[in-house]
């Protein structure tokens, strides 16, 4: 058993995924494709019957503009050659 199943095991599923596709007649049709559950690095997993799914937090516009800056100095830096 892998480790994602024992953290799950015995625990009601926090969601269940969908896809939404159109119909014929136009209107939308919604199909399960599994449970999910949260997890406490924030990320959202499940087992579906398309394999497994995983979906990552996305980055705060403030951490990103962080990250941009610290790249951009590290870029800008001259490189010592030995």
């Amino acid at each position: 058993m892998s480790e994602d199943n024992q953290k799950t095991k015995g625990r009601l599923p926090d969601g269940y995924a969908q896809i939404e596709r159109d119909g014929y007649s136009g209107k939308k049709q919604y199909f399960d494709i599994g449970p999910v559950w949260n997890s406490k690095d924030g990320y959202v997993s499940g087992q579906t019957v398309f394999g497994k799914l995983l979906i990552q937090p996305r980055v705060k516009r403030e951490e990103l503009e962080k990250l941009r800056k610290e790249e951009k100095a590290s870029a800008d830096e001259p490189e010592l050659k030995l």
